[in-house]
């Protein structure tokens, strides 16, 4: 509905609104813009945008028209003279040049004899005094009217239109005229029909046509966007042109090429407005009527529905000297409030402005309470006149927009204000500090700004403040006298103060305080706090505090909830807060803190999560920490943590989740811990921890995920652990296990990763494997849902509130990593029922056998299968699989193209180098005097990539038959690609299979014989 313009409540004679900007022409002649101003459209010599009305340099007097267009401006003064300003791309303003100004400068050839002016997007047109009409400015589709497309920096006549014109009215791209006659002419722009002369032409008119039907009888005339509308004399209006949003009032959305009544207006209407996408009449008796489009509310009916017809405007007056419910003066604050706040646009406001009872009206509450009805009315004597008193207004999430106003401060009986979860924008009045028996007020999530008013420390009834997820700033000082307050939430603001305010800690009664994330940025945190006897819940993250953390806070037995993260915090770890054993929930992660864990810390025996991820830490995990029985999570992670893991946690049997990666940890990994089978996720990846995994953790049926990579662990793969049949993410690569793949962990039905590449694991891998459900799609298909940990800070818990399961931070699975052992034999052929698997990678081991035609369609069939440096069998290149490029000819294979020659008393051994010479090695010469052997090894090549080699000190009149084989040391596996890890262990020295076997002789004494077959 409409709001006062400030500034503007009287004095304004006329108004136009443009694309971004609003121009008033006052009673006085003067002439003053609001709005956009970035080419200067609001005439102030400036390009500083305007949120308020201010004076158009040198238009102080004599402007008698005032015409808006799409960023810029034109005035007509009182002695018919033409001026502009603001954007001059296309010459709209007329004077000669294209140059942008700040303020108004005159029309070429227009300094009198004008009586009219109109602006359209880009051009502007004007209407003499002798009747004629003349347009300048942008001209593409003909909208000047003379004949032409070609932009014109200065007016120029409109073809035919020299006189006899009444009106004149400039569109986006178009222009039309009333004439004497009564006859509408219009040209220009005309894909939607908005000239009204009929069938689509092109190119479009560039001279005045005749509008169809409208040869006379036309009063005014005004052009739109894409459509045009015209009062007749007898005070009907028609419409014709784009109609997509119903624009053209006919009840339909059909596009109109000539004019069509608009519904309903047959008579009585005395001016019209076609704008964008909607149109507007006032009629004969004063009242205002729009139609069309309506998502921001332009249709002022008090919704946001596109209407066809025409609709009332509504302007509710509710006159509050009727009212005997409430106090006037309560009563005009909620009218106030509801003015201030676009009330018309509210989500819900049943009764509001319309119902005769304000008690009654949408979030409303009064009571008949004496003591309320007298301080709403403390000066006078006796009762009040009023019946009951407003003492509550709650209007959550109900879209008010707009600044509070300060009339709130008369609602002096309100006990419960609620206006939280809105657009309210600007300061906070003062004037709220005048409410005596305030008990909660919450204004959280608005876009409030500025101070918070000292004022609000006066509220000595307030129990709850909450002002959070605004942009508020200046935390006063005044508000540390609010004695009996018990939930004071300012998270998420501007407050920006260089310092907490010590006076927080003279809230004796309070119970809750969130300053997180509320830009105290450098600031220390006070160890006055620690006075706050009754405080439960104590949130201070995302600040930017630095300094120690003061021990003084370990007074505050009663504190559940302690959230300091995301600061800078630094210095060591207070024993003192060992004394606060009523907490639950202590985040202290991401600050700078350093030193040991308190052992005095096991003395919170309430304690539920606790967090100091992120830090400088260091020292041994305290044993005195098993003493915290109801600990359900805690992380320690990227710390400088060392020493070996206690066997006293053990006793955690609470515990779901403890993450300690990163640190520097050592020493074996407790069997004590078999008895954490509460456990949802152990990650200990990271580390140096040693010795082997214990067999007692597969007791951990409720294990979803264990994370033991990047450490030091050795011995086998405990059968026991195919026990875990809740475990989804297993990964134990870069470590030093040991021996074979327990068959057992083929039970691991739920298992989505298994990570074991980068060991020392040995042997065949078990068709039990094959079993594993989860990889053969029949287990969980995506990694575990939960909450992250610990959890979202919030009402301190419950001692038997159980915080929620995280979930894991890796969103893939589906990966079987065995790459970068030593196992060997063949691929079984139960791993290709693991159709769920995306990636399976057996790389860098001593696989062997052939790669038959079923694991070729199931290897086709997946996203990855890395085979890369095995020794499965394989003579030609498998597209589409991880044998490497070259795979065929890499090191575990054989020369070939072998040749003996005697000569001279010395055989020449020839043959064709094998294409892989990377990672060293060399070949290995052989010889024996029968094709059976048994062989002698006669010497070696320097490298791989000589093909040829001389044996000397043979006895002459001797067949020798001789054979080759090819080396490869030990070495790092690498994968191809370069962001890959690949194998980080020495894999095996490589031997080849041997050549086949030639002969060759002394040729002095006997002739070449040559042998066959290959040698054992």
């Amino acid at each position: 509905m409409p709001v006062d313009v400030v500034g503007l409540t009287s004095g304004v004679q006329m108004i136009s609104a443009g694309n971004d900007h609003t121009c008033a022409g006052m009673v006085s002649g003067g002439v003053k813009c609001w709005g956009k101003n970035d080419v200067g459209q609001v005439g102030d010599g400036t390009t500083t945008q305007r949120l308020t009305p201010v004076d158009v340099a040198g238009l102080s007097s004599r402007v008698r028209v005032i015409t808006t267009g799409n960023s810029y401006t034109c005035a007509l003064s009182e002695n018919g003279g033409v001026e502009c300003w603001g954007g001059n791309y296309h010459g709209q303003l007329g004077d000669s040049t294209t140059i942008t100004r700040l303020s108004p400068g005159d029309v070429v050839g227009l300094s009198s004899g004008v009586q009219a002016l109109d602006s359209g997007g880009m051009h502007t047109c004007a209407l003499t005094v002798g009747g004629g009409a003349k347009c300048w400015g942008r001209n593409d589709d003909g909208q000047l009217g003379d004949g032409t497309t070609t932009q014109r920096l200065t007016p120029v006549d409109v073809v035919g239109l020299g006189s006899g014109v009444r009106a004149i009215s400039a569109g986006y791209e178009y222009t039309c005229a009333v004439m004497e006659t009564g006859a509408a002419k219009c040209w220009g722009s005309d894909p939607y029909g908005q000239l009204g002369v009929g069938p689509w032409q092109y190119p479009y008119p560039m001279i005045p046509t005749q509008v169809v039907g409208l040869q006379s009888g036309v009063a005014t005339i005004s052009a739109g966007y894409f459509h045009t509308c015209a009062v007749l004399q007898s005070g009907s209006a028609q419409c014709w042109g784009n109609n997509h949003d119903g624009q053209l009032g006919d009840s339909t959305r059909t596009d109109q090429r000539t004019p069509v009544l608009v519904t309903g207006l047959q008579s009585g209407v005395r001016t019209i407005n076609a704008g964008y996408q909607h149109t507007c009449v006032v009629m004969a008796t004063g009242e205002a009527r729009c139609w069309g489009a309506n998502s921001f509310g332009q249709l002022g009916d008090g919704t946001t529905a596109t209407r066809l017809t025409p609709v009332d405007v509504l302007i509710l007056v509710f006159d509050c000297a009727g009212v005997t419910a409430i106090p006037q003066k309560e009563c005009q604050a909620l009218v106030t409030l509801f003015d201030r706040t676009e009330g018309m646009l509210w989500r819900e406001r049943t009764g509001w402005l319309t119902a005769p009872d304000p008690c009654t009206w949408q979030g409303v509450t009064c009571t008949a309470d004496p003591m309320y009805r007298q301080a709403a009315c403390p000066d006078q004597r006796g009762p009040c006149p009023a019946a009951q008193t407003v003492i509550a207004l709650s209007l959550p999430g109900n879209g008010l927009n707009g600044a509070l106003p300060a009339a709130l401060g008369d609602l002096t009986a309100l006990q419960h204000l609620d206006l939280s979860r809105n657009r309210l924008n600007g300061p906070l009045p003062p004037a709220l500090g005048r409410l005596p028996a305030l008990q909660t007020l919450n204004l959280g999530h608005n876009f409030l700004s500025g101070a918070v008013p000292p004022e609000l420390g006066d509220l000595a009834a307030l129990h709850e403040l909450r002002l959070n997820h605004t942009e508020l700033r200046q935390l006063p000082a005044e508000l540390g006298r609010l004695v009996h307050l018990q939930y004071l939430d300012l998270s998420h603001t501007a407050l920006g103060s260089p310092s907490i305010p010590v006076e927080l800690a003279d809230l004796a009664s309070l119970r809750h305080l969130d300053l997180s994330h509320a830009g105290f940025y450098a600031a220390t945190i006070p160890p006055e706090l620690g006075r706050l006897a009754q405080l439960q819940y104590l949130a201070l993250s995302g600040n930017g505090l630095s300094g120690p953390l003061p021990p003084e806070l370990g007074r505050l037995t009663a504190l559940q909830t302690l959230a300091l993260s995301e600061n800078g915090l630094s210095g060591p770890l207070p024993a003192a807060w060992g004394q606060m054993t009523a907490l639950q929930g202590l985040d202290l992660s991401t600050n700078q803190l350093s030193g040991p864990l308190p052992a005095a810390w096991g003395q919170m025996r309430a304690l539920q999560w606790l967090s100091l991820a992120r830090n400088q830490l260091s020292g041994p995990l305290p044993a005195a920490w098993g003493q915290l029985t109801a600990l359900q999570g805690l992380d320690l992670s990227y710390n400088q943590l060392s020493g070996s893991l206690p066997a006293e946690w053990g006793n955690l049997t609470a515990l779901q989740w403890l993450s300690t990666t990163r640190n520097q940890l050592s020493g074996s990994l407790p069997s004590t811990w078999g008895a954490l089978t509460a456990l949802w996720t152990l990650d200990l990846s990271h580390n140096q921890l040693l010795g082997p995994l214990p067999a007692e953790w597969g007791q951990w049926t409720a294990l979803r995920n264990l994370l033991l990579q990047d450490n030091q662990l050795v011995g086998p793969l405990p059968a026991e652990w195919g026990h875990l049949a809740a475990v989804v993410y297993l990964r134990l690569s870069n470590n030093h296990l040991s021996g074979s793949l327990p068959p057992e962990w083929g039970n691991l039905r739920s298992v989505r990763d298994l990570l074991l590449d980068n060991n020392h694991l040995s042997g065949p891998i078990p068709p039990e494997w094959g079993n594993l459900e989860a990889f053969g799609g029949g287990g969980p298909a995506n990694a575990p849902q939960g909450a992250g940990w610990p959890p979202t800070a919030g009402a301190p818990l419950a001692a038997s509130q159980a915080p929620a399961r995280p979930a894991m931070p890796w969103p893939n699975s589906g990966y079987l990593d065995l790459s970068c052992n030593q196992l060997s034999g063949p691929l079984p052929v139960e791993l290709t029922r693991l159709t769920g698997v995306s990636v399976l990678a057996l790389a860098g081991n001593q696989l062997s056998g052939p790669f038959g035609a079923v694991w070729h369609d199931y290897g086709g069939s997946r996203f990855a299968l890395d085979l890369y440096y095995n020794k499965v069998d394989t003579t030609t290149p498998q597209g589409g699989f991880g044998f490497g490029d070259g795979w065929w000819a890499t090191q575990t294979v054989p020369p070939v193209g072998l040749v003996a020659l005697a000569a001279g008393g010395v055989v020449t051994v020839t043959w064709t180098p094998i294409p892989y010479t990377a990672h060293g090695g060399y070949y290995e010469v052989s010889y024996a005097t029968a094709p059976a052997g048994p062989y002698t090894v006669h010497g070696r090549t320097a490298d791989k990539t000589v093909g040829t080699y001389t044996a000397s000190g043979l006895s002459p009149g001797v067949i020798y038959y001789f054979r080759v084989r090819t080396f490869t040391p030990a070495h790092l596996y690498e994968l191809p690609d370069p962001e890959s890890m690949g194998c980080t262990v020495q894999q095996n020295a490589l031997w080849s299979d041997y050549s086949a076997a030639v002969s060759s002789a002394q040729r002095r004494y006997l002739p070449l014989v040559a042998g066959g077959g290959s040698a054992p």
